[in-house]
């Protein structure tokens, strides 16, 4: 008994910490083996929906450990104490949540095993996939909040993530994006639970079957390589710039960045690019007076047809969204366009949070938090008002979503993809940055579009369809920005 349970908590860990560093990737085919192992051992479905929500559970924890970064907290009132059990509350209850998707497919999986071995195997990667998509559901009841539907698109914790990095693989990321890569790994390790248990094989055909297996990874990858990254003849200078929530709170924090960038801006346009691309909630369109104002003020000191791309909070009735705007000075236009996916507790409210404060009576952080973050989905969706030639734009946490740049490559016939973060708020978010890299490049191979980012407190980088990630050259450095130039 205990040693089964032992099996159950030794899987879900393997599978977290695939999403903690890529030095784990390989523990996905061990947490996978030892999953399998253990349904085949449970007693009861009691017990296979009790394992599955556990390894389910961990796997999601090892996904949104990324959460912790964010302590300490600068923006609330809360004391430290506060603050963590804030932080686990989140992490624990969006975790748990996640894993009765799991859950519910090893049930399904371990009912199957009872009937039928052979059909058990064939559906191990479909039915794991459909639970960690129905996780992703699960845990968006628990993320609920004001304009916020319930979906099914975030992939932090798939198992996939584990390949998205390994060069072998990434034909399957070009194929089918991360959920091919989840199968994949699914299916590679029932393969080797079958092989390894079958009983009546001796050690020479083991080796043959692994060896096949190894051999037609490799012709596949050979067959379908990914796709080279193309020759755009644009320019891209990405503005990283080095703006904390401390400074930013701080007396002169607004003035320091809103100088900062405007030098930024007048030094990229010297170089002359086509693109001058500047992080999430950069706010240079504030800072230049609104719209009209800044494409006035950036037309009368930059003399070339560059295309300046700023984003900005803009209030409404709802609340505020978080938008877009173009400045192309060649062709004298303005154009704009809204986010579309949030993230909880930094861009809105979640309904349990809200609940919380208000049964601890901190009404002061509730009006704070809510004033600062109380944004939803924006009513311009999409870009018709934009040349064909232009790049869509993809903000910071739209990368967590499993259709954030296929939904840009079905708008947008150019084959870039701009992609504005800040990471402010977190606190050299490792594991974050690790995870939306796998994310990026992923989907970056499989709508074969090249992804370039600049961010706030993150480094800009570019995401090329054949899986390169690589910093483009810094042409200027200073203490609170980069300019970072991409000829593509």
């Amino acid at each position: 008994m205990c040693m089964r349970w032992f099996v159950w908590l030794l899987s879900g860990l393997c599978l977290a910490l695939i999403s903690v560093n890529q030095v784990f990737w390989w523990l996905a085919f061990l947490g996978l083996f030892l999953f399998i192992y253990a349904i085949t051992r449970a007693l009861s479905w009691h017990e296979a929906a009790l394992g599955g929500l556990l390894v389910g559970t961990l796997k999601a924890m090892g996904g949104y450990a990324w959460g912790w970064s964010a302590y300490p907290m600068v923006w609330v009132t809360l004391g430290k104490l506060g603050q963590i059990l804030l932080i686990s509350a989140y992490w624990l209850s969006t975790s748990s949540f996640a894993g009765l998707g799991i859950a519910a497919a090893t049930v399904l999986l371990f009912l199957i095993w009872q009937k039928n071995r052979i059909f058990f195997f064939a559906l191990i990667p479909v039915l794991w996939l459909a639970g960690e998509i129905l996780g992703s559901f699960t845990a968006s009841i628990i993320l609920l909040g004001p304009n916020v539907p319930l979906n099914s698109d975030v992939v932090h914790g798939y198992v996939g993530i584990a390949l998205a990095n390994i060069s072998l693989f990434y034909p399957f990321s070009s194929i089918t994006g991360i959920y091919g890569l989840t199968v994949v790994v699914v299916a590679l390790s029932a393969f080797g639970y079958f092989v390894w248990t079958h009983a009546a094989w001796g050690w020479t055909r083991k080796v043959f079957w692994y060896g096949y297996c190894a051999t037609a990874l490799l012709i596949f990858y050979v067959i379908f390589p990914t796709t080279p990254l193309p020759a755009v003849e644009k320019t891209i200078v990405a503005i990283d710039t080095r703006f904390s929530v401390n400074l930013l709170h701080g007396p002169d924090g607004e003035k320091i960045k809103a100088s900062n960038e405007i030098t930024a801006v007048l030094a990229a346009a010297k170089t002359a690019p086509d693109i001058i691309l500047l992080p999430e909630d950069a706010r240079l369109t504030d800072y230049l007076g609104g719209t009209e104002a800044a494409l006035t003020w950036l037309d009368s000191r930059i003399d070339t047809d560059v295309v300046v791309v700023d984003s900005v909070r803009v209030e409404d009735e709802e609340g505020a969204v978080l938008r877009a705007v173009y400045y192309d000075l060649g062709k004298q236009a303005v154009y704009m366009t809204d986010k579309q996916f949030l993230i909880p507790q930094g861009e809105y409210i979640t309904y349990p949070f809200i609940l919380g404060l208000k049964l601890l009576g901190r009404d002061e952080d509730w009006s704070k938090i809510l004033n600062n973050q109380n944004y939803h989905p924006g009513k311009q969706a999409g870009y018709d008002k934009f040349p064909a030639d232009i790049p869509g734009v993809l903000f910071c946490s739209e990368s967590s979503y499993i259709g954030g740049i296929s939904r840009i490559a079905n708008l947008r016939e150019s084959p870039v993809v701009l992609h504005v973060i800040s990471h402010a708020r977190f606190n050299d978010p490792d594991i974050l940055w690790y995870q939306l890299d796998a994310m990026i490049r992923t989907q970056a191979i499989y709508t074969k579009k090249i992804v370039i980012s600049s961010g706030n407190v993150t480094p800009s980088k570019l995401y090329g369809p054949d899986g390169r990630i690589v910093r483009g050259e810094v042409i200027l450095s200073t203490e609170f920005f980069d300019l970072v130039e991409y000829n593509l």
